[in-house]
């Protein structure tokens, strides 16, 4: 539970793993072997923005476009072809559901859909994914986009949500 882990003591310094990116080695951002590489061991949280597929897919990526593809216009199946390296938060949550014991999943949630269907989407597909791993206590759920928190509150008001 996140109440109960080191994500929001203030009594320490808080060591997160930024989309998983190293110091000490090049490597692909938003990649199992990114968040897992030894560098990020230490990191008692995980942060990794969240974007959705034409198919309701979540996907771990900083923008709106892999390359110069829009993702929200494609599948994910699509996205996978061009972008092997492309993974979805469905991917992170089995990972972090095997481990002995969870980190705190700083999911930034990107307002890139411009509609309020787009953004429920965005959000309720989020929701699942958390409740299928039961990782809602493990969860933070942040956004600059205020409709999405809102919604993400009135799925479920136990996932603390942040505006950035």
């Amino acid at each position: 539970m996140i109440g109960h882990s080191h994500f929001f003591n203030s009594d320490i310094i808080l060591v997160g793993t930024h989309r998983g990116i190293s110091d000490t080695t090049p490597v692909t951002p938003n990649t199992l072997g990114a968040l897992y590489h030894p560098d990020n061991e230490p990191a008692y949280f995980i942060e990794v923005d969240c974007v959705l597929t034409r198919d309701h897919c979540v996907v771990l990526n900083h923008d709106p476009l892999c390359g110069n593809h829009a993702i929200s216009e494609h599948t994910y199946a699509q996205l996978k072809v061009l972008y092997p390296h492309l993974i979805t938060l469905d991917t992170l949550c089995n990972a972090e559901s095997h481990t002995c014991r969870p980190k705190g999943l700083y999911l930034e949630l990107k307002p890139y859909a411009q509609t309020t269907d787009a953004k429920r989407k965005l959000v309720t597909a989020v929701h699942a994914v958390l409740d299928t791993y039961h990782l809602n206590h493990h969860a933070l759920l942040v956004s600059f986009d205020s409709d999405l928190l809102a919604m993400s509150h009135s799925l479920n008001s136990m996932i603390p949500i942040g505006l950035n």
